[in-house]
C-alpha cells in the first residue's frame, strides 16, 4: 500500500506524515492487500466563530479497479485524519462486500 501525503499550503511535517501512515494502516488493517494507493490531502479552512478548521481528504485506489473518496473536517488534524481514514475504510469494506455479492449472483445465474 503506497501512502502519499500532501498539504494545501506548504510541506507536511514528518510527525504528521508518520501519523497519517499509522492511521491508514490501522484503519485498513486486513484490507491493505486490496488497496493500491492512498492519497491524503490536508488543508485548513477559513475561520468561523470557533476558529480555523482542519480538513482531511483521502482518495483510495483499489486493486484491481475502483476508487473511494472520504473527507472529514475537524478542529485538529489528528482527529480529521482519524475520522477520514475510518470513513474511507468503511466505504472500501462496503464496496468489496457489494462486489462479492454481485459476483455470487452472476455465477449463480450463469450456472443455472
Amino acid at each position: 500500500m503506497n501512502v502519499a501525503v500532501y498539504r494545501h499550503n506548504g510541506r507536511v511535517p514528518s510527525g504528521i506524515e508518520q501519523l497519517v501512515g499509522r492511521q491508514v494502516n490501522v484503519a485498513f488493517g486486513r484490507l491493505a492487500r486490496r488497496v493500491a494507493r492512498v492519497e491524503v490531502r490536508l488543508s485548513r479552512i477559513g475561520g468561523d466563530r470557533e476558529g480555523q478548521r482542519r480538513s482531511c481528504r483521502i482518495h483510495v485506489e483499489l486493486r484491481p479497479r475502483g476508487s473511494v473518496i472520504a473527507e472529514a473536517t475537524e478542529r485538529y488534524f489528528v482527529s480529521a485524519i482519524s475520522c477520514a481514514a475510518e470513513r474511507a475504510a468503511r466505504q472500501v469494506r462496503k464496496l468489496i462486500t457489494r462486489r462479492r455479492r454481485l459476483n455470487r449472483y452472476v455465477r449463480r445465474r450463469t450456472a443455472a
